[in-house]
């Protein structure tokens, strides 16, 4: 992947982009004075196409509520996570288009691009899978690293206690992040942040999860790179998901403070806002070059997706399975979730 991923700023540059619209672009015309307006129809239900080999059935038929996700054995749903999605919801249970088919695709391992209007419930989508491989690959390190202090002669509660995941020396960083969740802007990863803790908020006590909003240690990374002392002080922090702007976090790998070889998840939100700006695809590209664990999930999620762009970044995934609801590059206003 290193080769291919490395080459993905000077690829994208290439992609024609829209013109912004000009005023009035896209407005229904004004009814005449006298004319009648007959109501509209009411909306179709939204078209949902998938396209990719070797897909189970439960990603192609699609899971409706996050109750039954949750009752699914091969996708190993906590229950708690599954209260947190209904928290976070408000009303209901049951998932959007893009929720059934997205969700169990990404945590059965799949490479993903998903394409869904605008206000379909991507968010949701990548989450709770997202939560779902932290929580698993934290899990697998926490009993990877007691099964080699048995076998030292150390004593299991040896370590910095319950959130002990691998050994840590005297450079230690974050022993994740597990899943590193990149929107276009701060208001964006905000916004993604707050979901994330309403999601996590039925989490058990010794199950509980380290989230970090990385837009928030601004001032911190910056200190970092003047007084080692500090910077010790950062490396120190340990985030299982980290939600950051492209800038941010390239940064933040770039000093050092962040390691991803052990995200198993990688989240790009709002992809064509990510790929219309020449500086966020390199920071996209340092980003995905750092992320080097075997069997990490690359997902994208969008609005609106050009084809050549979808073809570039099929250079860089792993048989994605592509999941398209409604019209390709339409909005919803009509779902809340």
């Amino acid at each position: 992947m290193g080769t291919e991923t490395s080459e993905l700023s000077s690829l994208l540059r290439g992609i024609s982009r829209p013109r912004a619209k000009r005023p009035g672009d896209g407005r229904p015309e004004a009814t005449p004075a006298g004319a009648s307006n007959p109501q509209k129809p009411a909306p179709k239900p939204a078209k949902v196409r998938i396209v990719g080999d070797g897909l189970s059935s439960t990603s192609k038929g699609g899971v409706e509520t996050f109750t039954s996700l949750a009752e699914n054995k091969s996708l190993r749903v906590p229950q708690w996570l599954a209260r947190g999605a209904i928290a976070c919801v408000g009303e209901g249970e049951t998932l959007t288009e893009i929720q059934r088919h997205a969700i169990p695709a990404a945590i059965e391992g799949r490479d993903l691009i998903a394409v869904a209007p605008t206000g379909s419930g991507k968010t949701l989508a990548f989450l709770v899978p997202s939560v779902a491989i932290a929580v698993r690959a934290k899990k697998g390190e926490k009993t990877k690293a007691l099964k080699r202090r048995r076998s030292s002669g150390a004593s299991p509660s040896d370590g910095d206690g319950e959130d002990e995941v691998v050994a840590a020396g005297s450079n230690a960083v974050s022993k994740g992040p597990y899943a590193v969740l990149v929107s276009p802007t701060r208001e964006l990863a905000a916004q993604t942040f707050r979901e994330l803790r309403r999601l996590l908020s039925k989490t058990p006590k010794n199950k509980r999860l380290r989230a970090l909003l990385l837009s928030n240690a601004d001032s911190r990374l910056q200190d970092g790179g003047e007084d080692s002392g500090k910077r010790e002080k950062v490396k120190r922090i340990r985030a299982d998901i980290i939600v950051s702007t492209p800038p941010r976090l390239s940064q933040a790998i770039e000093a050092g403070l962040v390691r991803l070889s052990k995200t198993r998840m990688l989240i790009l939100d709002e992809a064509d806002k990510l790929f219309s700006d020449d500086k966020f695809l390199e920071n996209v590209d340092a980003v995905m070059t750092a992320c080097t664990h075997k069997r990490l999930r690359r997902c994208v999620y969008t609005a609106t997706l050009p084809e050549t762009a979808e073809e570039l970044l099929r250079n860089v995934m792993q048989q994605p399975v592509r999941i398209t609801v409604g019209e390709r590059n339409a909005a919803n206003s009509l779902v809340k979730q």
